[in-house]
């Protein structure tokens, strides 16, 4: 019997060794997004795991399970807008995983899946990959988006001749919806240049589109952009992959830094074309959907100097006549950070802040000022003026004395699409809860205005509103907690 009872010990422990090592590499499955069946994240028919279809989802057995979207396998993508596959995490669902991976393999039509990798852009044409997620998501690790090998020289370029142009190969992807998205880090870009020379790959990724977008990262924000040389003594770069992160709705909460990252230092570069670019912008729509960054990190920018591009726009419109407003809070309870821009002698800026942009139909003079009366005296600033048929976006800074308006000072770079004769006026809740009868007309406009500036110096420091003078244009304020 003790013999009978050892072997059944042995036999025990046996199968419990075997089951959790079953169990621990299904733990640890990779999932790559098919959307065979529909758009839904948790169907495992939409999902393959080494080629085969999946039985589970990413999440529902393990937080360990990393994801795919659009790396080795490609999804199915039907014609129209309603039939695209791309994946949604529905309101109600919160799921947990150890990584998501974008890379560039959004499409294959018809109704057959091969699990070999189709080219998803072509160009500046393809499909996009988008997540929409309206309930949560968390990431123990890294949201990635990779960069493409992809794109042909079709030019002729050589590196002697700037004039033909490079072949510029596009991605576009990104994660939106109403939910909450936290990762440990938020990479754009990974190492991978394209494998032939005279390419310019340009990887972008937007966040928060049309949605009031939140997204926490525990970590760092990166954006990389790697090059490659021709292996002269010059070592000049022959091909590059740049790296643009888009806030462009919703909110991201910062713990990290957002770090800015290429290698020009070993290359030569011809900064009319092959200049790597690291690129974060905060983007308006026209939507009501603005952007906010909260700073949690004393140090919040890694900034690279030297003739680089690293670029950051808090206030890149990229579309007139939202209503939405760009908004950066230096969240930290203690400290400062001083970042120096440079410039190239070639002219190219390593620009810290910037924005450059065209609008039309400006307001360019306003008269006629009705002061009203009862309202609350004060100087009141970014105060939204209303009641034109067509132009939005005009803000101004007015000034109340006897209850009545006595000063409105338009803030410049800010609104379009107005008319001579629009009749302009704003709510009593704006000039501190009273009064009636203020509005004020628009006399002449400015069909067409460009703004650009670039901010030679920016100080962060703990508190209050801080503004940066710029070489023309408007100035712009951040706020800092």
């Amino acid at each position: 019997m003790k013999v009978l009872d050892k072997r059944i010990l042995y036999i025990s422990m046996l199968s419990m060794m075997l089951l959790l090592l079953g169990s621990h590499t299904y733990a640890q499955a990779k999932y790559d997004w098919t959307g065979k069946t529909n758009v839904s994240w948790t169907l495992a028919s939409n999902w393959q795991i080494n080629g085969v279809q999946a039985t589970t989802y990413p999440g529902q057995v393990s937080s360990a399970d990393t994801v795919n979207i659009g790396v080795t396998v490609s999804y199915f993508h039907f014609s129209g807008p309603t039939t695209t596959r791309q994946p949604l995490i529905n309101a109600g669902i919160t799921l947990n995983v150890a990584s998501v991976t974008f890379g560039d393999n959004g499409w294959q039509s018809g109704t057959t899946l091969p699990g070999n990798a189709q080219p998803g852009r072509t160009g500046v044409t393809g499909y996009e990959e988008t997540l929409t997620v309206t309930g949560t998501l968390n990431v123990s690790g890294a949201i990635t988006q990779n960069h493409s090998s992809q794109g042909v020289n079709l030019s002729g370029e050589q590196a002697s001749d700037a004039s033909s142009g490079p072949y510029t190969y596009s991605i576009f992807n990104a994660m939106q919806g109403a939910g909450t998205v936290t990762c440990g880090s938020l990479v754009i870009g990974d190492g991978t240049v394209p494998a032939s020379d005279y390419v310019i790959g340009v990887t972008k990724f937007r966040l928060g589109y049309g949605a009031n977008f939140t997204l926490n990262v525990n970590g760092d924000i990166i954006c990389n952009s790697p090059l490659r040389g021709d292996g002269s003594g010059a070592n000049n770069i022959i091909s590059e992959n740049f790296a643009e992160l888009s806030l462009a709705g919703g909110k991201i909460n910062l713990t990290g830094r957002i770090v800015l990252q290429e290698n020009t230092s070993t290359f030569t570069a011809d900064w009319t074309q092959y200049a790597p670019l690291a690129f974060f912008s905060m983007d308006l729509y026209q939507n009501a959907f603005g952007p906010t960054l909260n700073l949690l990190n004393v140090s919040p920018f890694s900034v690279q100097t030297g003739a680089v591009r690293n670029n950051i726009d808090f206030y890149n419109i990229n579309q007139g006549g939202g209503t939405g407003t760009s908004t950066v809070n230096y969240a930290a309870t203690s400290g400062t950070q001083d970042i120096a821009a440079y410039k190239a002698t070639a002219g190219i800026y390593n620009n810290f802040i910037d924005h450059n942009f065209v609008l039309g139909n400006v307001i360019a003079t306003a008269s006629g000022l009705n002061g009203g009366s009862g309202y609350v005296d004060g100087t009141y600033t970014n105060v939204p003026l209303t009641g034109s048929a067509t132009g939005v976006g005009a803000i101004a800074t007015i000034t109340v004395s006897g209850g009545a308006v006595t000063s409105v000072v338009l803030v410049n770079g800010v609104g379009n699409n107005y008319n001579a004769a629009d009749v302009l006026t704003t709510a009593a809740a704006n000039l501190g809860g009273s009064g009636t009868g203020f509005n004020i007309t628009v006399a002449t406009i400015t069909a067409s205005a460009s703004y650009a500036g670039i901010y030679q110096n920016v100080s962060f420091s703990g508190g209050g509103y801080q503004s940066f003078a710029i070489s023309s244009g408007r100035g712009y304020d951040v706020c800092l907690g």
